[in-house]
């Protein structure tokens, strides 16, 4: 029997070869999907402060994964809606939200808006356009810099399916301004008690994201990890849309060739994550992104990660005078009271994964974020199972 770590680290790698290179070339998930949308604007009534909510969703009947896209410090949902537009074409539901005090972003308050939308995407009378094509069991957060944070701090407390982190900042005490006050390092303290999946995505070090200071505490998380960082990149390059404010602040504008590797990415783990799809797996073999001339300190950990619930969703109409503990008064739905782990009943949602493995029995998650298990994967099968099936595939792709 092979060793279940030796299984984890080479079962993607197969997965890779199984596929052609050719295949793997035409999985290009940077371009545009096939999925037809539309933008609505939602109400905010609900949610204090929030100027407005940008709706992106197919427009056939049917049921999608959801992601709150969450933008970074001095910027809008225009700063998202670039990267909510390429999900939506894939077959995503996404919430665009332009939050409060985007100068001086408040985490707490902005965690507490993105686990609002998360319970309340399925209330018709909130989300009337979307709330019958939302599948609660699969919810993403994605956040930029100081969006980052927030939906961190989100996924500790409501953990999701996903989470996409995109060159993350957390708030730190500065040694020459006094006039930047706390509380600091709430990314930091937050990270160990994230079960779900994680995408980290880095630029290169520069003042608008602390010289990429969070990579020091990127796999303190205890689920699956993905991470990686892109060479010739700026902090702005986490934005789908380009301002002079951060170009000229943080070492230069966003790059086409950033942003189409960033969509393609970001996609392509949806749809290994929650679709379980062959070929954007393969995408994230080792070799494979090794292999990208455009990435460095590219890492893949496949960890067990915690168990847990489901994010409740409300179906009704909210209590509008209502403040649920812990949701930083916002006057949350009531369906935003209830913890658990990652939809889907796992830390990785419905992830497949590289070996369509469902993944270990699901354990409580107690009040600390996570209760997690050091159990290892029983991958040895599975991994018998591909290596004999992989000379059939390709000879069904060489036909």
């Amino acid at each position: 029997m092979i060793p279940a770590s030796i299984a984890r680290a080479v079962v993607p790698t197969i997965v890779a070869l199984a596929l052609s290179p050719a295949s793997a070339a035409a999985a290009n998930f940077g371009q545009p999907g096939p999925v037809a949308f539309s933008t609505t604007v939602a109400p905010t009534g609900f949610l204090p402060g929030v100027s407005d909510v940008q709706v992106v969703a197919p427009t056939a009947a049917g049921s999608y994964p959801l992601v709150i896209a969450t933008h970074g410090f001095a910027a809008s949902s225009a700063q998202q809606l670039g990267w909510a537009k390429h999900f939506a074409s894939y077959g995503y539901v996404v919430l665009v939200p332009t939050m409060p005090n985007a100068f001086a972003p408040d985490a707490a308050v902005w965690s507490a808006h993105i686990k609002t939308l998360a319970a309340s995407a399925t209330n018709l009378q909130l989300f009337s356009q979307v709330a019958s094509k939302v599948d609660a069991t699969k919810i993403v957060y994605e956040g930029f810099s100081a969006g980052g944070l927030a939906s961190t701090l989100a996924a500790k407390d409501r953990a999701p399916s996903l989470l996409i982190l995109l060159d993350p900042v957390d708030k730190v005490a500065s040694p020459t301004n006094p006039l930047v006050t706390g509380p600091f390092d709430l990314g930091k303290g937050a990270m160990p008690s994230v079960c779900s999946p994680v995408f980290h995505l880095f630029t290169q070090p520069s003042s608008c994201n602390n010289s990429r200071a969070w990579e020091a505490f990127a796999n303190t998380g205890a689920g699956p990890l993905v991470r990686f960082a892109l060479k010739n990149s700026t902090h702005c390059d986490g934005e789908d849309e380009a301002r002079g404010l951060c170009g000229s602040a943080c070492g230069g504008a966003a790059k086409t060739a950033n942003r189409d590797n960033i969509r393609k990415y970001m996609v392509a783990y949806l749809e290994w994550k929650l679709r379980g799809s062959a070929e954007a797996a393969a995408l994230f073999a080792p070799s494979v992104l090794s292999a990208d001339g455009a990435l460095e300190q590219s890492q893949v950990l496949d960890r067990v990660g915690c168990g847990g619930g489901t994010i409740a969703v409300d179906a009704g109409a909210p209590d509008a005078g209502h403040t649920a503990p812990g949701d930083a008064g916002t006057g949350a739905p009531d369906a935003a009271l209830t913890d658990g782990g990652s939809p889907g009943g796992g830390p990785s949602g419905s992830d497949a994964g590289p070996t369509g493995d469902s993944g270990p029995a699901a354990e409580s998650a107690g009040a600390g974020g996570c209760a997690c298990s050091t159990t290892p994967r029983p991958r040895s099968s599975m991994l018998g199972f591909l290596l004999a099936i992989t000379p059939f595939i390709r000879r069904r792709r060489q036909g």
